[in-house]
């Protein structure tokens, strides 16, 4: 993630945010090794895809005239 973005994210953002989508039925953690792999549940994928056509339908234009104006330069 901190490759993308150029930051790394801190734990004390990470585990609290995989801690309340856990708790809210939205993701799974199945241990490998050391280390926890999640995953989005059935009411994780619904979620994801609420918020998803949510931020298409109030941002799509900007995003759409932003790629437009990117490919005109």
């Amino acid at each position: 993630m901190g490759k993308k973005k150029g930051e790394c994210p801190k734990s004390g953002t990470i585990y609290p945010a995989l801690k309340n989508l856990k708790e809210h039925g939205l993701i799974q953690g199945k241990r490998d090794g050391k280390e926890i792999v999640y995953s989005l549940t059935a009411d994780g994928k619904r979620a994801y895809e609420n918020a998803f056509n949510f931020f298409v339908k109030a941002y799509g234009e900007i995003v759409q005239g932003h790629e437009a104006a990117r490919k005109k330069n």
